[in-house]
């Protein structure tokens, strides 16, 4: 099982998912790039806004392992008769308390936060006794139980749990999930090419650590939207200040294309 596997991962269909009118997250193909980018137009088929997405699989391949020992402790306890009917969470709590590991928090789910991810995820976070009460953020013993959502309604359709481990003890960049926009060349508004210094300085307000929503940052300036390039993934935009540039979608993460 690889996360681009698990986020397609047949959910059904259930109560508390619906999902005929606008389909479910596993009957949709995978994105064919780490970011994408697509736009809604009005009624004179201008474009009216645009939106980058970051791709689920990815940014979870680049930032986590999937711990395969631990895989196979929790398809054994699966797998035992008492527990078939028992909710994940159980046999997550079962897992923890037979390998001495302790919740940190009650499990968290990406849809609480504002996100740029192209579907969302629930995890819960686990870590040895010895390390209970440490800042699990820099442990590589920490283990994290990941279940995407590939149905529709958010209160359903959610994959089996895998369990993974961090690639960094740098902290959780596996959480890194908003886009940031550079700015890659522009004119001012006489025409006159912008240095690359000066195009950082403009696109500072729209980076991670600025602010926390940079699209909406981002938006809230533009005059117009003049180009949107879904395959080479950027936006030609006339800023309300005058300039004229071409922005690049990116996240902190390093994933690849």
């Amino acid at each position: 099982m690889t996360f681009k596997e698990l986020s397609r991962q047949n959910t059904g269909r259930q109560m508390c998912d619906s999902g005929d009118y606008y389909g479910r997250n596993y009957d949709k193909p995978l994105p064919e790039k780490p970011i994408s980018i697509t736009c809604n137009r009005d009624k004179d088929d201008d474009i009216s806004e645009f939106y980058a997405s970051i791709s689920l699989g990815e940014l979870l391949d680049a930032t986590l392992d999937i711990d395969e020992k631990i895989q196979e402790q929790f398809a054994q306890i699966y797998e035992l008769e008492e527990n078939q009917h028992v909710s994940w969470k159980d046999l997550m709590d079962t897992w923890a308390e037979k390998y001495e590991y302790t919740e940190q928090g009650n499990g968290y789910n990406t849809y609480n936060n504002e996100n740029d991810l192209d579907q969302d995820f629930q995890y819960h976070i686990y870590s040895p006794y010895d390390e209970d009460g440490e800042d699990w953020f820099y442990s590589e013993n920490t283990v994290i139980f990941i279940q995407t959502h590939n149905g529709c309604d958010i209160r359903g359709g959610y994959s089996n749990p895998l369990p993974c481990k961090q690639k960094s003890t740098e902290g959780p960049d596996w959480l890194d999930n908003s886009v940031e926009w550079r700015f890659e060349e522009g004119v001012d508004a006489d025409g006159e090419e912008i240095e690359h210094t000066d195009l950082q300085i403009l696109d500072d307000h729209y980076q991670i650590g600025y602010s926390n929503t940079p699209t909406y940052e981002f938006m809230k300036n533009i005059e117009k939207i003049l180009e949107v390039n879904e395959d080479e993934v950027y936006v030609r935009v006339l800023l309300d200040t005058g300039e004229t540039v071409k922005a690049c979608p990116y996240t902190q993460t390093e994933m690849g294309g």
